[in-house]
């Protein structure tokens, strides 16, 4: 179990991790990617508009669980900056469900899509038109595109009696184990992979998000994106001044929102630490709770603080 004494003198962060909602091609009866219009995306099935409706209701329920839809709520007082989403439409169909009912601007990181199974297989292709790769809309160097153009998770060996991909020494090393020279070459970067579709029309497959929709260039493992994400966080927190004169509230606990996949929630299930929740199923749209620790030392931990479905998905 968790050392309580221990983590006293860690610091923290909640993150909140939701599944996409009902895809396309696990409806019954249908033909993505089977068909010409679709054979080429057969990866990237958009939401279903049950889904889409679905994921609103849960987007509602956990504002309510958060406490989030009081007349004094706000971003300030979310403690969300944005919502971290993975770039298949699917995920960013169910992210925008949020977005509209949050408040929230989407933020894409390429690296939470790499969980996915189609993806640890075939690789994650980014394009190389200046256009459709820019989604801040801002001049990018061409060398920079060259090296965005996919990425591929290698097969890595698993720790001995585990279904993590992480071994027994990583559970504590976090960051560090992550920039480590065995965890680098676990990632490298090729001419190919599976074709990802253009801003313009994820943009018009997500007229729900609020805000504007921003990418984060870095290529990297789930697991990794994950750990980042956290880091940033704490060290956002730690750089807040506190402003002189009259008492103000305290800020927010550190926490982020992510949107991504099953395979994301079952992979940092398999790494929590002992005593922390299991997960038994992963439903279209479930919130996964978990926390994100970091010690004095650099070492970090997961645990895993449950998995819901506020909503129940019915067909």
């Amino acid at each position: 179990n968790i050392d309580r004494e221990e983590l006293r003198h860690a610091e923290s962060c909640d993150v909140w991790l939701i599944r996409h909602g009902e895809r396309e091609d696990e409806v019954p009866g249908n033909t993505w990617g089977r068909d010409p219009a679709t054979k080429r995306l057969w990866f990237d099935p958009p939401l279903t508009e049950q889904g889409k409706v679905h994921a609103r209701a849960v987007a509602k329920k956990f504002k309510q669980k958060l406490g989030l839809d009081g007349p004094e709520s706000s971003l300030l007082t979310s403690g969300f900056d944005c919502i971290f989403v993975s770039p298949l439409v699917r995920a960013m169909m169910t992210a925008s469900q949020f977005s509209a009912e949050l408040g929230l601007p989407l933020t894409v990181v390429p690296g939470l899509s790499t969980c996915a199974a189609a993806i640890q297989h075939e690789g994650l292709g980014l394009r190389m038109d200046v256009e459709e790769l820019n989604l801040t809309e801002q001049p990018r160097p061409r060398g920079q595109i060259l090296r965005l153009l996919s990425c591929f998770k290698s097969p890595v060996e698993k720790a001995p009696g585990s279904t993590s991909t992480r071994g027994a020494d990583e559970l504590r090393g976090g960051a560090a184990a992550a920039s480590s020279p065995d965890r680098a070459g676990r990632l490298f970067l090729r001419r190919s992979g599976l074709p990802m579709r253009n801003f313009a029309e994820v943009k018009a497959m997500c007229p729900e998000a609020q805000g504007r929709i921003t990418q984060q260039n870095q290529v990297e493992e789930f697991q990794d994106a994950m750990e980042r994400l956290c880091l940033q966080t704490l060290h956002a927190r730690q750089d807040i001044q506190v402003p002189s004169g009259p008492p103000v509230p305290p800020p927010p606990p550190p926490r982020i929102l992510v949107v991504a996949h099953r395979e994301g929630i079952r992979d940092l299930a398999d790494i929590a630490v002992p005593g922390s929740a299991s997960v038994r199923s992963t439903p279209y749209a479930c919130v996964a709770h978990f926390r994100f620790w970091r010690f004095r030392d650099g070492g970090c931990v997961w645990e895993c603080l449950g998995c819901d479905a506020l909503v129940p998905f019915k067909r």
